[in-house]
Order: structure tokens, then sequence, then C-alpha cells
């Protein structure tokens, strides 16, 4: 365990906290937070993806607004480019069963077993479930 200085509670397996969640990231939401980055990163060059082929390849009545959507389209494509480094190193993490505080001392695969191992103590036993948001204990 690990006290939170800004929770004020001792967390199981803490990673950080996380002002964006407003929480410490542990052990028993850590997956949620793995799958947050994800999916905002693949979600933000996929919205991008979809403006950019909007605003080119569809119907010329549409393509008035063309400011609008360009603009969602930087501005969502920025957000999952600075996101994906953070999806990809927690992702690194998980599967060499490090948290973010031991990676900062230094400690990187102090409690690593095998990836597999590693992934499933993070993501649940079923590795069908580890991109849905169900709780690693059910998955």
């Amino acid at each position: 365990t690990h006290h939170c200085s800004q929770c004020k509670r001792c967390v199981l397996r803490m990673d950080h906290h996380c002002v964006f969640v407003n929480n410490c990231v542990g052990m028993g939401n850590y997956k949620f937070f793995v799958l947050l980055l994800v999916y905002t990163a693949i979600g933000g060059v996929w919205n991008a993806y979809c403006d950019y082929v909007w605003l080119y390849a569809g119907p010329p009545k549409l393509r008035d607004p063309k400011v609008i959507v360009m603009s969602n389209a930087i501005v969502i494509l920025v957000v999952g480019f600075i996101l994906a480094p953070f999806a990809i190193f927690h992702v690194y993490l998980a599967a060499r069963n490090t948290t973010t505080l031991e990676a900062l001392k230094g400690k990187i695969g102090v409690h690593d077993q095998d990836i597999l191992r590693n992934l499933r103590q993070a993501f649940g036993r079923r590795w069908w479930l580890w991109l849905s948001p169900v709780h690693p204990a059910w998955g």
C-alpha cells in the first residue's frame, strides 16, 4: 500500500494520484484508467480521421461548416496524440507489473512474472474482456 497525501488515505498497489479523474489510481481502478487513456487516444485519432473524410469526401452541400469541423479535428487529434504515449506507457507498465511510483524510483520489473501473468493481474483472467470495462475480479 501507499499513502496518498492528496486523498489522505492508503491505496492498495497505488499507481499515482490523477488530477483528471480526481482520485488515486490503484489496484481497484487501474484497468479503467488505462482503458480511459486507450479509448480516448484511439477515439481522438478516429474522430480526426472521420472529420477529414467528411471534409474531403462528403457531399458538396455539407462542406459549409469547414472551420468548425476542422477545429474539432485538430483539437481531438492533439488530445489523441497527447494521450497515446501515456496509454502506451501504462500498457508497458502493466506488462512489466510495475506502478508509476515504482517506475519513477527506477524499480521497473521488480514484481515481474511474465507478460501474460502481469497483464492478467492488471486486466483480469479472461483476455477477451481486457478491453471491456468489466472489473478485473469479474473478468
